[in-house]
């Protein structure tokens, strides 16, 4: 067969190795649909028109280099977590168009997706992943997305290795880069503590620098194992990369849920966090109107935690009728942040409801009730109503500005309470 001209598929459950004469001879379309076993390379190999992954499959090219003789996003295809090339990757490439190199190690996928804005004598790009760790970095900053202008120290870098990615002759470029990394053992506890920084030599401390800008990522909760994708903007040179991790934005706590439960004679708080950063403590704060705050009681944070973990404050003191909770979040340093609101209702022999905001702007709530709650406009007419056991929402939102008189008739009694809507 003429391999320049011919589809070739790779079959079988051993190892292949395919030898070449080098770039000098051409593929023309290679298909890899191999139950088993791998795909070697004992020289270079270029291909010109197709490369499909069919199976989960690794091509190994030590120290040869696998080249993609066209400009077409397409020519390779069916690439994944167990489908890729472990080694050197060459790509033809051009202006306007999005580039994935799927390379990794023999154990991890670590896809580079390029997107070349503009380029002047760039023709083709190298792309391998190298699996030792980058020295962390000395000096270095990141100044974040452009949306939020934080400039931070970046402290260490993703510890399973980083990409080196090689052009031919470029005089200029623009391009975006995306790096997922698998394998590291020290992600941070957030997606956008992370971005993408480049040294022309990725064993050195010093060089590091942010290629271009930082997309701004979702502060997505992820485990130190889990794959970390990021993108920068605006690159304009190329080199060893790396994901290398600060403390932006962080977030104090995740409280994933706050409950105010009536017992009797006390009402007991629960809350639970699924992260705690530099957390110093709790306050659990009381309010008998939701505007005006107490403190109730004061519980340790953990610290910093990537686990969940449950929290609970008993307030023995509890007051009469319709009362609101509030938990306050305070760091080492002093600074804190609040919780939604919560109200609980102790009824003591007639009914004692407060809804909540007065006045209301978006939605008004009403604490929990068992029975039928009217609410009627100044002139008296019925404008909402609804039966039910438990706390209830009213949007307020489109209604006209002005006094409501809320009807509420429980087994107990019945209370009448005027609010506003503004």
């Amino acid at each position: 067969f003429d391999e320049t001209i011919s589809f070739i598929t790779l079959l079988g459950s051993a190892d292949q190795t395919i030898s070449t004469s080098g770039f000098e001879e051409q593929f023309f379309y290679l298909i890899i649909n191999k139950p088993a076993g791998q795909v070697n390379l004992s020289n270079d190999l270029a291909i010109s028109d197709g490369l499909v992954f069919a199976s989960s499959t690794l091509i190994n090219t030590f120290a040869n280099t696998l080249y993609i003789n066209s400009i077409f996003s397409a020519t390779i295809s069916g690439y994944g977590t167990n489908a890729y090339v472990n080694g050197n990757l060459k790509r033809d490439v051009s202006a306007g168009a999005t580039y994935t190199f799927p390379v990794g190690t023999a154990a991890q996928y670590e896809e580079a997706v390029i997107q070349i804005t503009s380029a002047v004598g760039l023709n083709n790009i190298t792309v391998s992943f190298d699996p030792t760790d980058p020295v962390g970095p000395v000096g270095l900053f990141s100044e974040g997305p452009v949306v939020d202008g934080i400039v931070t120290p970046v402290i260490d870098f993703l510890n399973y290795g980083y990409w080196n990615i090689d052009p031919d002759a470029v005089t200029s470029v623009t391009y975006s880069i995306t790096l997922t990394s698998r394998g590291h053992t020290n992600a941070a506890p957030y997606l956008d503590f992370h971005g993408i920084f480049k040294n022309s030599n990725a064993l050195s401390a010093t060089g590091w620098v942010e290629p271009g800008v930082v997309a701004d990522l979702p502060p997505l909760i992820t485990s130190p194992t889990d794959p970390v994708t990021v993108t920068n903007f605006g690159a304009t040179s190329f080199s060893d990369f790396a994901i290398g991790f600060s403390e932006l934005y962080p977030l104090p706590i995740v409280l994933t849920n706050f409950s105010a439960d009536n017992q009797k004679e006390e009402v007991i708080l629960h809350w639970t966090t699924s992260s705690e950063i530099n957390n110093d403590h709790f306050t659990v704060e009381r309010s008998g109107d939701g505007v005006y705050f107490e403190p109730v009681g004061t519980v340790a944070g953990a610290g910093n935690s990537n686990t969940a973990l449950h929290y609970q404050l008993t307030d023995d003191e509890p007051l009469p009728g319709t009362s609101y909770y509030r938990l306050k979040q305070t760091d080492f340093d002093g600074q804190h942040t609040w919780s939604e609101i919560v109200p609980v209702q102790r009824l003591t022999g007639s009914v004692e409801l407060t809804v909540y905001p007065n006045p209301a702007h978006d939605i008004l709530y009403i604490p929990a009730v068992a029975g039928t709650v009217s609410i009627f406009a100044a002139d008296g007419q019925l404008v909402w109503q609804a039966t039910g056991n438990g706390q209830m929402q009213v949007q307020v939102s489109d209604w006209a500005h002005g006094t409501y008189m809320m009807r509420i008739t429980q087994s107990s009694g019945t209370t009448e309470q005027m609010f506003l809507v503004q």
